[in-house]
Order: structure tokens, then C-alpha cells, then sequence
């Protein structure tokens, strides 16, 4: 019996990824404040990714009021959440980026109460290592 060489596969470790669907939390009218829920929401994300590599937070706001206060209170938004994970995950801080865009990244049409409730949020979206076995 002839022996085959043996083959031998190298396969590339997989390219960092982001986790498919962002987390999102969301916030009443012209507020900035977690809720207890959102809170809940973000400690079981953070906590299903262990092997986190960055965590990015996208503060976002309805269409109502005048650009420039969108446009602080998204950024308010993204400083909760960030404040919040780093309050109470520290071993995260290094991870964590945000950025904040009121007029910008709508979910919903703004048309309705409904529609606008969705698009007063915060995108949280972890970012880790990805698998590199076949």
C-alpha cells in the first residue's frame, strides 16, 4: 500500500465582523435618559458577545424640532449609552465608540407617532473576531 501525501489546508482567519442585527435602545421625545429596559437590553448584548473586539454606538433622533437640537440630543443619546456601558462594564471602555447623527438614518418615516418613536434610538452594534474554522 502506497501512502498519499498528507494534505495540509491553511485557511485565513475570518475578517473582523460585525454582529448581524445592531442592538437598538430607544427614548421618549427630546429625552436622553436609559430607561430601565434599554439598560436590561444593553447588558444582555454586551454580555452575549464576550469576545468583543469594538462596540460602536449610533445616537439618532425623529425628524421634529430644529436641526441643531436634533443634532445635540443625538449626541446626548450616544453619551448615555456610552456613559452606561463604561459605568457599568468597564473592562469595555477601550472599546467603545460612538458618533451621532440627527437628521440622518431614519428606520420609519417620521409621518407618524409610531414612526417616530422608532427612529428615537441608539444603534449599538459589537463588533468581534469572526470564526476562522470552516
Amino acid at each position: 500500500m502506497v501512502s498519499q501525501p498528507q494534505q495540509t489546508t491553511t485557511v485565513a482567519p475570518a475578517p473582523f465582523q460585525t454582529v448581524a442585527k445592531p442592538v437598538s435602545v430607544y427614548f421618549r421625545f427630546a429625552d436622553a435618559s436609559l430607561s430601565t429596559e434599554a439598560k436590561a437590553i444593553l447588558d444582555s448584548a454586551v454580555a452575549a458577545v464576550p469576545d468583543a473586539k469594538s462596540i460602536s454606538i449610533s445616537g439618532r433622533t425623529d425628524d421634529v424640532g430644529p436641526a441643531n437640537v436634533n443634532e445635540l440630543l443625538a449626541a446626548a443619546r450616544a453619551r448615555a449609552v456610552h456613559d452606561y456601558l463604561r459605568t457599568h462594564h468597564p473592562h469595555l471602555t477601550p472599546l467603545l465608540q460612538h458618533d451621532a447623527q440627527g437628521s440622518c438614518c431614519y428606520v420609519s418615516p417620521n409621518d407618524t407617532e409610531q414612526g417616530r418613536s422608532l427612529n428615537r434610538r441608539v444603534d449599538v452594534r459589537i463588533g468581534r473576531k469572526g470564526d476562522a474554522r470552516p
